[in-house]
């Protein structure tokens, strides 16, 4: 009776045991670890860990591989995290792969997923990976949307000064101005509009003179076409002209034009002064007195000679020259009163 109750205490105990390993294996398999699986520990080191969360999975192209198994500060307490990296498969990890949290669905539930790269040598148990961090979408949107609100902010400022400005502006003068400014405008584009339709109205009752000009302007176009050459000839003789003139010394020649007459403009200058004879000639009036008493002596001289020719010729054409001879003497003797009788 003994043995087969000590049977039945070892079997009791034997089946709790088993139960508790049984609900530890159960509990780790539900976590994602597996207690008859080899594992492999890497680490990773982040400045912030965007809410990772110990047991999150680590995935490898969509497909989970561990999980993460402890997440703790870096003993150097600089403040950075060390996530604890559990994988439970052999797959090869090259020794570059990057250990990147990423965000899953539009809640921000974090993950992590494993970035291949591509060494030739693949990572050891317990070496420290690359680490990254891919922003989620909401940040993503927040980031983005960030500058729109700022921008959006300052436009409704603007459009509230200028609403302010608007209704400050239009007040009760400011509208009647306003409304007669878009009177005018109204009234100027209704002028327009009687201008178009007289200028269309003149265009269509003279159109058979527009015929006219336009026909007449390409008859002179084809004359000028034909007549190319001779264009050409006048322009060639015109530039011929040009030539001579410009080989002609015309600067030359009027330099010296301009020397005469600054010349000349000095000689009247100086006449004007007195400082030459001809300006004493042209400003003393001494020589005219005395021209002047010359021509009235000559004058006399004259009337002397008509009215006593005798005095002054002293022959005759006719002979009569003894007579003059004695005339002269008896004048003379007159003049010179009577003679005195010697003794």
């Amino acid at each position: 009776m003994a043995k087969i109750k000590a049977s039945k205490e070892f079997i009791a105990g034997t089946l709790v045991i088993l139960a508790v390993v049984g609900l530890y294996w159960g509990i780790n398999f539900l976590k994602g670890n597996d207690l008859f699986k080899k594992e492999r520990v890497f680490y990773a080191v982040y400045d912030n860990a965007q809410g990772l969360l110990k047991s999150n999975p680590v995935l490898i192209n969509g497909f989970q591989v561990g999980q993460i198994n402890d997440l703790y500060f870096h003993p150097d307490m600089s403040g950075r995290l060390v996530a604890k990296i559990v994988l439970s498969n052999d797959y090869p990890i090259p020794s570059n792969s990057e250990a990147r949290i990423v965000s899953d669905g539009l809640l921000g539930e974090k993950q992590m997923i494993l970035v291949l790269g591509d060494a030739k040598t693949d990572a050891r148990i317990g070496d420290t990976l690359q680490s990254g961090i891919e922003t989620s979408l909401s940040e993503t949107l927040n980031r983005e949307v960030a500058p729109v609100k700022i921008k959006a902010e300052k436009l409704m400022g603007s459009l509230d000064t200028a609403i302010q400005v608007i209704t400050g502006f239009l007040d009760r003068n400011t509208e009647a101005t306003f409304r007669n400014s878009m009177q005018s405008l109204d009234n100027s584009i209704d002028n327009l509009e009687s201008i178009s339709r007289q200028t269309s109205g003149f265009v269509t009752k003279n159109r058979t003179s527009f015929d006219v000009l336009i026909k007449n302007l390409e008859k002179l176009s084809t004359t000028l076409a034909l007549n190319q050459d001779e264009f050409s000839r006048v322009m060639g003789n015109v530039a011929t002209i040009s030539d001579s003139l410009g080989k002609s010394h015309v600067l030359e020649t009027m330099e010296s034009l301009t020397r005469a007459v600054q010349h000349t403009e000095l000689i009247l200058a100086k006449m004007e002064s007195g400082e030459s004879t001809a300006g004493k000639i042209f400003n003393d009036d001494t020589l005219y007195k005395d021209i002047d008493k010359a021509l009235q002596s000559l004058d006399l001289l004259l009337l002397d000679v008509k009215a006593h020719p005798k005095r002054y010729v002293g022959f005759s054409l006719f002979g009569g020259g003894d007579k003059v001879k004695k005339e002269k003497k008896e004048t003379k003797g007159t003049e010179e009163g009577p003679s005195e009788t010697k003794n």
